[in-house]
């Protein structure tokens, strides 16, 4: 492996959590940016330095700033609206829907 990229195994070795919480992370996306070539997924030492960098706290109190790198991804899904994707802002009550 490449000393610049851990597997998702080494990674979480090195966090000492299961891998399953990284997958979880994943589908999430709350954990560090990674990559994928087939079905591999790596994660960039960079990326992973960043990613701890911005978890450090000072007291338990202290909120979590938001993810610094966040900001070089773009999300095309969230500037849809609701009403685009089939959801209206009140749904019907029970009482109002016809049962055939």
């Amino acid at each position: 492996m490449n000393e610049d990229f851990l597997t998702t195994r080494e990674l979480a070795e090195r966090w000492n959590i299961r891998a399953d919480t990284l997958k979880k992370w994943r589908v999430r996306g709350t954990g560090p940016l990674y990559h994928t070539t087939g079905r591999r997924i790596n994660y960039g030492l960079e990326e992973i330095e960043e990613f701890e960098k911005n978890k450090l706290r000072s007291h338990t109190s202290m909120p979590e700033p938001p993810p610094t790198y966040l900001d070089k991804i773009e999300n095309p899904i969230k500037d849809r609206k609701l009403s685009q994707r089939g959801f209206s802002k009140k749904a019907k009550s029970k009482k109002n829907r016809s049962h055939k």
